[in-house]
């Protein structure tokens, strides 16, 4: 399986458009590339217990290789910090020097630097108190450091940057075209472990609601859909791996019909969109090429009748033969006998054209005044 940088070719395509003001994430759902030059920081080998209960012997123990920090993501930071923390409860190290010794031990370069900076200044500083004396290595001025220490890597726009992190987990995440489910629900375990590892205030992890909340947020509004009607699951009742469950059908129905359709079914339907626009196209070309071949000329009858005129020409009209075959069901005329002339044979044509248009509007229950009634009648008078 891909993995997310792999399955993604812009990060943004996790992330809405628009939401919290063009504010991003601290720790993004796309992972940051890692500078391949990382691998060679070098790594500490620690031996630490299995079971904190027992003593360290060899049957209890296992060996541990931590890479060093020398400069990365801020999410490599806060991993740091975890193999930090981790390191020191299962060794264990419960001597303050020791906790001090085991952070130097995986730290390189700048950041080595700037925590030796950040120890001598919280624990040789003398307050500035009479007979006031330097705390030293304690337990409460390790933390103090460490905290200084992560605080310094951490963006300096954001005041609060467990609220801006939540905020962008909760608002701005959608979940992106070539990623499975399973890889959502792993990340958004993994950058919620994490939580606990910023600054204070708000760094406390989502509960299990709040994640099924954020998860159903970044699907396709058609799958939401789909859950209520076709599985008949209520999402917001349900756990997370009932959640992981559901939509992992839903997903497998989608690869269903991208594959009955030959591909992604979005891009399919895009492109038979785009296959019926052309042939609308052609039908309009079609149909201009015909009226340009009228040279100018008008149906006689349609332009009697009030249609459209100037598209065709009495030979290709629609109602001609209508009108005719109407015309001789319903004459009184002798059928053998021809007419006085071309304007008598026009003023019968006309004649019964009125009266099937009048029936037409009369069924539709409105009255139909004929244009040529007003012409007859002063005619007759």
């Amino acid at each position: 399986m891909k993995t997310l940088v792999d399955s993604v070719k812009d990060p943004s395509e996790a992330e809405r458009k628009g939401g919290m003001f063009g504010v991003k994430g601290i720790i993004p759902f796309i992972p940051e590339a890692i500078d391949p030059s990382l691998e060679e920081r070098g790594c500490v080998e620690f031996v630490v217990k299995v079971n904190q209960s027992g003593t360290l012997s060899k049957n209890n123990s296992v060996k541990r290789r931590i890479q060093k920090f020398s400069y990365g993501t801020t999410e490599e930071l806060l991993r740091w910090k975890r193999e930090l923390d981790s390191i020191i409860a299962s060794k264990p190290v419960t001597d303050p020097m020791g906790k001090f010794n085991t952070a130097e031990l995986i730290l390189s370069d700048d950041p080595l630097n700037t925590f030796k900076e950040y120890r001598r200044g919280v624990c040789e500083s003398i307050p500035n108190v009479p007979g006031g004396q330097a705390p030293g290595e304690t337990n409460e001025t390790f933390q103090s450091v460490v905290n200084r220490f992560l605080g310094h890597y951490f963006p300096k726009a954001h005041r609060n940057p467990a609220g801006t992190q939540k905020k962008y987990m909760r608002c701005h995440l959608k979940k992106p075209r070539g990623v499975r489910v399973n890889q959502v629900f792993l990340r958004i375990y993994q950058m919620n472990a994490l939580l606990p590892l910023f600054p204070e205030p708000d760094n406390h992890m989502f509960t299990d609601l709040e994640l099924v909340d954020i998860i159903i947020t970044m699907m396709p509004q058609q799958w939401q859909h789909q859950m209520a009607k076709s599985l008949n699951f209520e999402p917001t009742e349900a756990t997370l791996p009932e959640l992981q469950t559901a939509l992992e059908k839903l997903e497998l129905l989608d690869d269903v019909e991208s594959k009955k359709d030959g591909g992604d079914s979005s891009k399919n339907k895009s492109s038979k969109d785009k296959s019926n626009k052309q042939k609308g196209q052609f039908k309009h070309e079609q149909k201009s090429k015909k009226f340009k071949a009228n040279n100018g000329k008008e149906c006689p009858l349609c332009s009697v009748l009030g249609g459209k005129a100037d598209n065709h020409t009495l030979e290709s009209c629609y109602f001609k033969d209508k009108v005719k075959k109407l015309w001789k069901q319903g004459s009184p005329r002798d059928k053998t006998k021809g007419y006085n002339d071309k304007a008598e044979l026009n003023a019968l044509i006309t004649k019964k054209a009125n009266k099937i248009i009048k029936k037409t509007f009369k069924r539709s229950g409105v009255e139909y005044v004929p244009e040529t009634s007003s012409s007859d009648s002063d005619g007759s008078e």
